[in-house]
């Protein structure tokens, strides 16, 4: 059914719930897990000093790089422990333009996301990678709401 499943990850609790449940389905198609996680240069090249200050730009991106390493990690461990294949990646670039990119590139079955449920005006000034995901993407795209109900006491 999916042998390719890509799961975007930020290291956030909604990319991390979206993660379980790729994991499950990776599990009950016997697929393989492709954990990806994109840093977002535009994050940092908008930062005052940016390109003045010695050393900031190197410190900014091995900041984001282990952060990302975190979270396709966290996703790695979680399928090793259910017994399924995970390849981790980790892009630059926009965000959701990468994650549409390798999708198309790797010949992926399905993308997981986690969205973080904004609506209104946040959603629009702050815009949404995974609806732009389910926008433009030419491949299924599983969405997942994130709740702060589903959080452990």
């Amino acid at each position: 059914m999916f042998d390719k499943i890509m799961v975007a990850t930020d290291g956030s609790e909604a990319s991390r719930h979206a993660a379980d449940l790729g994991i499950s389905l990776a599990k009950y198609s016997a697929g393989k897990i492709i954990a990806v996680h994109v840093l977002d240069m535009q994050r940092i090249i908008s930062l005052p000093g940016y390109t003045t200050l010695h050393g900031l730009k190197e410190s900014l991106l091995d900041a984001m790089l282990r952060e990302g390493e975190e979270a396709v990690a966290y996703i790695e461990q979680k399928s090793k422990d259910e017994g399924i294949s995970c390849d981790k990646v980790i892009l630059k670039g926009n965000p959701s333009d990468e994650l549409l990119r390798y999708s198309k590139e790797l010949g992926t079955d399905i993308l997981v996301i986690g969205s973080i449920g904004r609506t209104g005006i946040s959603k629009f000034l702050l815009g949404s990678v995974a609806e732009k995901v389910v926008r433009h993407s030419e491949i299924p795209v599983m969405m997942v709401p994130f709740s702060t109900e589903w959080l452990p006491d």
